[in-house]
């Protein structure tokens, strides 16, 4: 698999969140794969409902490690907020893993 970056953004005063809203609202190509902060939970469910995101959870199925599974299987609403119709669109972050709490792809 590769992943390309089509563009970097210092955040400062959510200038990461204003250029991700502008490439959504302009149809711009969207990056592989976005990280985002709980900061920008509101973005994330943006970034879901806009439909420009494909689903994330046979990927996860797929790839993720057992641990890092059982430890998302021990909270059945962490995926509600980065789900639409039952799909899962991002991967929420937890305490046990140090990783970003939503990426969409």
């Amino acid at each position: 698999m590769v992943l390309k970056s089509l563009w970097s953004v210092t955040d400062t005063n959510g200038a990461f969140a204003t250029k991700l809203r502008l490439a959504m609202s302009s149809g711009q190509e969207m990056p592989d794969i976005v990280v985002l902060g709980t900061e920008n939970e509101q973005l994330a469910q943006d970034m879901i409902d806009s439909g420009m995101f494909a689903e994330a959870g046979p990927l996860f199925d797929k790839y993720a490690s057992d641990s890092w599974k059982q430890t998302m299987n021990q909270d059945a609403n962490v995926w509600n907020k980065y789900s639409l119709d039952v799909k899962k669109m991002g991967i929420p972050r937890t305490a046990v893993w140090n990783m970003a709490p939503c990426s969409l792809v």
